[in-house]
């Protein structure tokens, strides 16, 4: 039994991090911490594996099996532990770490990033790299792992909550802090919110966020508990539907940018006519998307958003530089983004609030801006705001790239999917949607619509019931 009594986490500078009544992990159980960003649950994990800042200052206890894993000897409790996180603090290089664990670096995509140190990792490398460790790491009877799927693509996130499930099938107790709560839905076995105890997921009613996507057809569809898990599972307990209203998107005018394909490193002729104000997602099926959306915005003479923003800078040091970079006026806004302590170092605040401190850089400039990952670290709400300002349009225009087709269909206008070299398509999320790598999960639920929202089928269901 891991049993967490009463936990508080104070951090300097920050003030109270986490504090919760208390709840408790039997073996064989993956618990999956969800909330809104903010409600500590990255420092309750570094609570329990005794890497919080120097500084802090705790009050409660864990124990696992009646022992105290807070006041034990740290070898001795880290020796009990296995830890993955969505930002990893590690000092070594990734070869160091997968030579730790008698792992191929091709079997992970990270032969090209052998000798990069694991801190510098992009998100959705780093990411991999935790499900390698995840799926051969040593056994231990404590499995933590904090916001693992943020920058996954949908296969890496199928691996990693097999590999959270599997651990717990060895009888580990898996605590795993999420803000991917489809993925939570789909592969935990109990819930934890702020001020609640554990309860299966079976019978979980959010709290402190909303339902996850499939809980909310479920409900809307009148389909009888529990409700199913996966898309595939829950087409069958659907009405049948025969057309939806998809929900409309803004219309750019104004002269358009043009960027050639061979700029873009394909080899069709032709080009792109990118629009003033709009958001084009980028995918290549053969690899990772990067270098496409690097040559996009140096074609459109524009900047990347930084995906790792520098820890030991203050958010007011940052924004200066920005502004003076690229003529903009970020700084002013500090006081507008809940959280940010203009003088603290960035590294002092929470995942969340870099995220925010990110999307902050990204508005009210003409620019042309590359925004690599820009879910990352956002709680549910936040996704769904920075979806929503996407979607609506922006002063410039915006070239996303990220894993999750989810935000993509939502957020973008557009999306360019290319295959190595090749161009597949470029159109609007509901014409390229046959070449995405994967369906989004309304898609997938109704195989035979054009559906690629919640809110596409909504109304629909409304009537059908």
């Amino acid at each position: 039994m891991l049993e967490l009594r009463n936990p508080s986490v104070w951090l300097p500078r920050r003030g109270v991090a986490h504090r919760h009544p208390g709840f408790r992990s039997e073996a064989g159980t993956v618990t999956a911490l969800v909330g809104p960003s903010g409600t500590g649950t990255t420092s309750l994990l570094r609570l329990i594996n005794r890497c919080l800042p120097p500084g802090a200052r705790t009050t409660g206890d864990v124990l696992l099996d009646g022992r105290s894993l807070l006041t034990g000897n740290l070898d001795e409790v880290l020796a009990r532990q296995l830890y993955v996180a969505q930002f990893p603090e590690d000092p070594r290089s990734v070869a160091e770490v997968l030579a730790a664990h008698r792992v191929s670096a091709v079997g992970y995509g990270l032969d090209d990033h052998v000798d990069w140190p694991v801190s510098s990792l992009p998100p959705d490398l780093a990411g991999q790299l935790g499900v390698a460790v995840l799926e051969h790491g040593p056994s231990r009877p404590i499995v933590l792992a904090d916001q693992p799927a943020g920058a996954l693509s949908a296969k890496w996130r199928e691996r990693l909550g097999r590999a959270l499930r599997d651990r717990a099938r060895l009888g580990a107790h898996v605590l795993w802090a999420e803000h991917r709560l489809d993925c939570v839905w789909e592969f935990a076995d109990a819930i934890v919110e702020p001020d609640t105890a554990s309860v299966t997921v079976a019978g979980w009613r959010p709290g402190s966020v909303r339902e996850p996507t499939l809980a909310t057809l479920s409900r809307l569809a009148r389909v009888a508990p529990p409700a199913p898990r996966t898309p595939e599972s829950l087409i069958g307990a659907l009405p049948h539907i025969e057309r939806v209203t998809p929900i409309g998107q803004p219309r750019f005018s104004g002269q358009g940018r043009r960027v050639t394909l061979q700029m873009l490193g394909l080899e069709s002729d032709g080009g792109l006519d990118i629009r003033p104000g709009e958001s084009v997602g980028v995918v290549n099926l053969a690899g990772r998307s990067e270098p496409v959306a690097r040559r996009l915005t140096q074609a459109l003479k524009g900047v990347r958003v930084p995906s790792l923003l520098p820890s030991e800078l203050t958010p007011e040091s940052l924004c200066l530089q920005w502004d003076r970079a690229h003529r903009t006026d970020t700084r002013s806004r500090l006081s507008q983004v809940d959280g940010i302590r203009p003088r603290s170092p960035i590294a002092t605040h929470s995942d969340g609030e870099v995220a925010a401190l990110r999307l902050l850089l990204a508005h009210d400039t003409t620019l042309p801006l590359w925004l690599p990952h820009p879910q990352l670290g956002l709680d549910q709400a936040g996704q769904i705001r920075a979806q929503g300002e996407l979607a609506r349009g922006s002063s410039g225009i915006r070239i996303v790239t990220t894993r999750d087709v989810e935000f993509l269909v939502r957020s973008c206008h557009r999306i360019l999917i290319v295959d190595g070299a090749r161009l597949v398509s470029f159109g609007s999320p509901r014409a390229v949607l046959p070449h995405l790598p994967e369906r989004p999960l309304v898609s997938r639920a109704f195989p035979g619509l054009s559906a690629i929202r919640l809110g596409d089928v909504i109304e629909a269901l409304a009537v059908a019931r």
